[in-house]
């Protein structure tokens, strides 16, 4: 699994970012919570400064979950962070982090819910929770996922139409909103069309006896008198 690789390789910033994903989709009843707590777990079985400053991160994103969901496993591992706090294994500003936690905790972690409420839109009977686990073998990262695949026009559309069917059965969307939706944008269409034509007929036409009187305003320096501008009226006939 891509999150130990990058744990065994120390790369702090990969493992932040997986992490972070896992704890969203755990958020979102994607997978359970014990795929979280054993990340958690894994996190202080050998304590570093960066693991435990990883793991207060998670915790900060998944503890309202918890809360709600496993009391037991989210107070284990709190009183984890405690002991190391108390005995001293991390620096100064690991351990700040720690004791910010512990303030968060306490209040509920109001600034991490679960889910907002304007994702809250999948009743609880229609979610498909994935149990998963560090230690399946199963698990395998599917890296050719993070690049851009070239897809020719017709497999692009074979795709959107599927993930459209899909998002319709998911989100109870009916056709027939679709349907009104393109409605509307055809007459709202043709409405712009009549205000531009009603628009041109309002513009005037020049017609062929009509004049066009142009004043011709010059600074004239070549007499020394007190009439600076010299003023030129021509008639123009089309």
């Amino acid at each position: 699994m891509i999150t130990l690789n990058a744990y065994r390789r120390n790369d702090k910033i990969v493992v932040k970012a997986v992490v972070q994903f896992i704890a969203q989709m755990t958020n979102q009843n994607i997978c359970d919570d014990f795929i979280s707590l054993q990340i958690a777990h894994t996190f202080l079985l050998e304590p570093t400064n960066d693991s435990v400053e990883l793991c207060c991160t998670f915790v900060t994103e998944i503890g309202a979950m918890l809360m709600e969901e496993s009391k037991a496993g989210l107070l284990e591992i709190m009183n984890s962070l405690r002991r190391l706090l108390s005995e001293g294994k991390v620096n100064k500003r690991v351990g700040y982090i720690i004791e910010d936690l512990m303030k968060v905790w306490k209040r509920g972690f109001p600034d991490n819910p679960k889910i907002l409420d304007k994702l809250d839109v999948v009743f609880d009977e229609d979610k498909i929770v994935h149990s998963i686990s560090l230690e399946d073998e199963g698990l395998k990262a599917q890296e050719k996922l993070n690049i851009f695949q070239k897809l020719t026009p017709e497999e692009y559309q074979s795709g959107e139409n599927i993930w459209k069917k899909q998002s319709r059965e998911i989100l109870d969307k009916d056709t027939d909103d679709s349907d009104s939706t393109s409605g509307s944008d055809s007459s709202d269409s043709s409405e712009d069309s009549e205000d531009e034509q009603a628009a041109q007929q309002k513009q005037p036409e020049l017609r062929a006896t009509d004049t066009v009187t142009i004043h011709d305003l010059t600074l004239n320096l070549s007499e020394p008198t007190n009439h600076f501008f010299h003023s030129c009226d021509t008639h123009v006939e089309i």
